[in-house]
């Protein structure tokens, strides 16, 4: 994805690394047996680690796009 910076010039815009550990976290406790909003909430906790700066709604507003917005029978998503 790219858009235009003040100045012009193309700027690139990025999925951070962390959205597989994320992802993966998510689907690894929902696998073990944990409640969906506290596997969320541990899965928002580990974008929160990787980006300290994030405050707590934009993460898990992020974290829910990337957990709750993939498509069905992506790899490692919930039946």
């Amino acid at each position: 994805m790219t858009s235009s910076s003040s100045t012009g010039a193309p700027v690139i815009k990025r999925m951070p690394r962390c959205r597989g550990a994320v992802i993966r976290a998510y689907d690894n406790l929902r696998a073990a047996g944990m409640a969906d909003r506290n596997a969320f909430l541990a899965a928002a906790r580990v974008y929160r680690t990787h980006h300290p700066e994030a405050d707590v709604k934009s993460a898990r507003s992020l974290v829910a796009a990337w957990i709750y917005d993939r498509p069905q029978g992506a790899a490692g998503t919930q039946p």
